[in-house]
């Protein structure tokens, strides 16, 4: 009896000791203050962009990118403004089912314009 209360013991502690470990290494999901934070430094960075640029439209993400890569040289962005531009851009051309100005299948995207 007393063997088996020290195994039974045991498996009880390893058991807790793996789940005190998987609890460690799952990424924690974004607390709604962290979220928050992030969308405000988003529309930050992205009315500074647009005080910059004026009206012209984004139309690829290559020449955004070397756009913001020359705003954060002369020091009109920082690189973190610039990453939030970045990805804020890349989720509208994803969301719309483009690729930085062309469609998912590579033709030119047709405005209208």
């Amino acid at each position: 009896m007393k063997k088996f209360l020290t195994i039974l013991s045991l498996v009880l502690a390893l058991s807790l000791c793996a789940g005190a470990l998987a609890e460690e290494t799952a990424p924690a999901a974004p607390t709604e203050v962290e979220t928050v934070t992030e969308q405000t430094a988003t529309e930050q960075a992205i009315d500074a962009y647009r005080a910059l640029k004026g009206s012209a439209r984004v139309k690829n993400l290559d020449a955004l990118k070397a756009e913001l890569d020359a705003y954060v040289v002369d020091e009109k962005l920082t690189q973190d403004q610039a990453d939030l531009i970045l990805k804020y851009y890349s989720e509208q051309f994803a969301s719309r089912g483009e690729k930085g100005g062309k469609k998912q299948d590579g033709t030119e995207q047709q405005t209208g314009r």
